[in-house]
This record gives structure tokens, C-alpha cells and sequence, in this order.
């Protein structure tokens, strides 16, 4: 795992920050002179006696933020797609009742015209599913 500081009031300079520093990169935003990676968490010692900030909490937060504004899109568009099978199950279901048929005292013949219908009804509603994927 990779470790952020912010070197506040002073560059990247012999003596000016902890050994073993893995990545040196500049500050685009102007706030830092230069931004220090390393391979371990720094010790508040090291942090203090540099003026060095933690940049990691921050890092932490950004990616809390990102992970929870993903979850709400999932969670609105998981939502809509209930909504939008609920509409179709509804239509379908609609559909449907124009084929109830008593089955008591119906023919042999009628009742496998029926089942002909269900599994028809059945597919269509298979079908109008993975069309709307």
C-alpha cells in the first residue's frame, strides 16, 4: 500500500523528509512544494518533526465519497429497473386476463389450447425481459 504527505514548507531536499521515500511528485494544485509516497505508514514523529501533512485521510474520505455517490446510482438505477419490470409484469398480467378461461367442465382439447396459451404468455414475458436489458 502507497502512503501521501504534503511537504508544506519546503521541496523535496536532503534532510527534508524521511528516508525511503518511494515516489516524489509535484503539486499541481500549488497547495504542497511536492508530494511524498512511500511504502509505509510514517510515524507522528516523522510527520511532525518534516511539517509534513497526511495526505492518506484525505485520500480516504475522496474514495468514501466516490464508493457512496456509486452506491446511489446503483441503488436509482436499480430502482428504476424495478419499476420498469413492475410495468412490464403489470402490462403482461393484463395481457393475460383476456386469456382466463374457466378450466372446470372445460373439453380435454380446451384445456390443452390453454396450456398452449400459458406457455406462450410465459415466453412473451421472457422475451419482453431481455429485450429491456
Amino acid at each position: 500500500m502507497n502512503y501521501r504527505y504534503g511537504m508544506r514548507l519546503r521541496g523535496y531536499s536532503i534532510g527534508c523528509q524521511p528516508e525511503d521515500v518511494k515516489i516524489v511528485e509535484t503539486d499541481s494544485t500549488g497547495r504542497y512544494y511536492d508530494i511524498l509516497t512511500y511504502n509505509r505508514e510514517l510515524t507522528d514523529k516523522e510527520i511532525k518533526e518534516y511539517e509534513l501533512d497526511d495526505l492518506n485521510l484525505i485520500d480516504r474520505i475522496q474514495d468514501a465519497l466516490f464508493i457512496n455517490n456509486t452506491y446511489q446510482t446503483l441503488d436509482r438505477e436499480a430502482y428504476e429497473l424495478k419499476k420498469k419490470y413492475e410495468e412490464l409484469f403489470k402490462q403482461c398480467e393484463e395481457e393475460y386476463e383476456d386469456y382466463s378461461v374457466d378450466k372446470e367442465g372445460a373439453s380435454r382439447e380446451d384445456l390443452k389450447e390453454l396450456e398452449k396459451i400459458e406457455n406462450n404468455y410465459a415466453h412473451k414475458i421472457y422475451d419482453k425481459m431481455r429485450k429491456e436489458k
